[in-house]
């Protein structure tokens, strides 16, 4: 799990889930709410922004959540 502003995570399943779906929407730039809940950055400051009626995420922090994951990869 990655945290993000309290009380947000997002775990690695979801991170795989939506940078392949942020791949496929961003050209059609797909999005849900008006900003990312991780950033704060509004959705016309990124490409894509995935989620639920709740939270999203945008790609930029999705970008951030995979260069964690595999930086604990290469730890481990």
């Amino acid at each position: 799990m990655i945290g993000g502003p309290p009380p947000l995570f997002i775990c690695d399943g979801c991170v795989e889930n939506y940078s392949e779906r942020a791949t496929r929407e961003e050209a059609s730039g797909a999005s849900l709410r008006d900003g990312c809940s991780f950033c704060g950055k509004g959705r016309r400051e990124v490409r894509v922004l995935l989620g639920g009626e709740k939270t999203t995420i945008c790609d930029e922090c999705l970008g951030l959540c995979r260069d964690i994951l595999e930086e604990e990869l290469r730890r481990a």
